[in-house]
């Protein structure tokens, strides 16, 4: 029964609802991020401190904030779509683009001589 808590989220990772997120902390991240809609809280180890970590959205585009107790904003960062379109393309290419990178290389030297 232990196993399944070291399974989870983990020691230092604990998902909380945004209700028990204090409203001071809450306040950072919009203030930060005008119009940003926040969507989950964790509450987490970051560098030796507790934080909170809150994800959020602002037209679109993910962000996350890694915010003190006290209020101190640590972190804002855009959580860009790269990684979803790098497993669209690791799903698709399945090493194409290497081959093209190849194919690339062999052309550079015939640029070269023009």
């Amino acid at each position: 029964m232990c196993g399944c808590f070291m399974v989870q989220a983990g020691e230092d990772e604990q998902k909380i609802p945004l209700s028990q997120v204090p409203d001071s902390v809450k306040k950072v991240a919009e203030t930060a991020l005008p119009g940003v809609e926040l969507k989950k809280a964790e509450i987490e180890k970051w560098r030796g401190e507790k934080i909170f970590e809150l994800d959020g959205i602002v037209d679109g585009k993910k962000y996350e904030f890694k915010i003190k107790p006290d209020g101190t904003l640590v972190v804002l960062k855009l959580e860009a779509d790269e990684e979803k379109e790098h497993h669209k393309k690791k799903g698709k290419g399945k090493g194409k683009k290497d081959d093209d990178d190849d194919e690339g290389k062999g052309k550079k030297h015939d640029d070269d001589d023009d």
